[in-house]
């Protein structure tokens, strides 16, 4: 990975500070992304900020891992991406390189020309970061070098005029002859009073950060049990599923046990049906039968055979009557 170094600032601290100042981002999440940075790993605020128009990557894991991790970052606080890379790659064991580049123009890039219907936004509630916050950190950070610079002063006039100590009685000499000794103790004086102005508004920040993380508490418990009631409505919602799964294997069966019905009832009036013809074929035949019958029989009674029978039998009648 290969990223442009900014080319105008100095610390990662500065260009939070700048991003505030030139109301680029909400200055409440600005700040709370600021506190999280500088309680877990306030040495990123020291170093170099990157600049992102532009970067070589790799296509590896390790990369899209990291790139993932940055893109979280942004979501999560301010989207504006050059605060949150350092931080993102002091902790990434991807291999990356900072490039001395131009930022403004180099020979692999051009800014186009802005207008006012493309300038960026600059009114992100700045006013009531100026007026609530100030960007308390960035200024302790100056007003503990100050203090830090007069530490220098005071032990080098203890120590007497040599080596570094001397070098630090000669600036404060110089200062003191510049500004004279009233002017230097009132600006001492002032100083310490605005580190006090400072840290107090720190600490009503690091309140309002309490109150927001106790908020962030709240709804977070708000949306567990959100999360809960959801859970319950799936498994409500599965348990109804499997009800209705098992009505349809129910109505299934019942629609196959009507359906064997109505091809059993179909057997039978087609066995009946079959029935009935064959018996009206039976009497049919009969009746055909009984026609010829009774043809047959008329046809014999109308035969001689049948009266010289009829005669044979009177006869034989008569003589039985003779001999009884």
């Amino acid at each position: 990975l290969a990223v442009p170094f900014h080319s105008f600032r100095e610390e990662l601290l500065d260009e939070f500070f700048a991003v505030v100042v030139s109301g680029f981002d909400d200055p409440t999440r600005v700040y709370e992304q600021l506190i999280h940075y500088g309680e877990t790993r306030p040495d990123a605020l020291g170093a170099r900020p990157l600049w992102t128009g532009m970067m070589a990557r790799r296509a590896a894991p390790e990369v899209a891992a990291t790139m993932r991790s940055w893109m979280d970052h942004v979501l999560r606080y301010s989207r504006r991406d050059q605060l949150s890379l350092p931080y993102v790659l002091s902790s990434s064991p991807v291999r990356w390189r900072g490039i001395e580049l131009d930022n403004q123009t180099s020979r692999w890039h051009r800014w186009p020309p802005v207008g006012e219907d493309l300038d960026r936004r600059t009114d992100a509630r700045h006013v009531r970061f100026e007026h609530t916050i100030q960007a308390p950190l960035s200024r302790l950070r100056e007003l503990e070098r100050a203090a830090a610079g007069v530490g220098r002063l005071g032990a080098g006039a203890l120590d007497g005029p040599g080596g570094a100590e001397g070098s630090a009685l000669g600036e404060g000499t110089a200062a003191i002859e510049t500004l004279g000794t009233g002017e230097l103790l009132s600006a001492l004086e002032d100083a310490s009073l605005e580190l006090t102005t400072v840290r107090e508004e720190l600490a009503s920040a690091e309140a309002e950060r309490d109150e927001a993380v106790a908020r962030c508490d709240r709804e977070h418990s708000v949306w567990e049990r959100l999360v809960a009631e959801r859970d319950q409505a799936e498994e409500a919602a599965i348990v109804a599923v499997r009800e209705l799964e098992a009505a349809v294997a129910r109505r299934d069966r019942a629609e196959a046990n009507v359906e064997a019905l109505h091809q059993t009832v179909a057997k039978v009036r087609r066995e009946k049906r079959e029935a009935v013809q064959n018996l009206k074929a039976k009497a049919t035949r009969a009746r055909t039968q009984t026609a010829q019958a009774k043809a047959e029989l008329t046809r014999l009674k109308k035969s001689r055979a049948y009266k010289l029978a009829r005669h044979a039998g009177g006869a034989m009648r008569a003589l039985r009557g003779r001999r009884a």
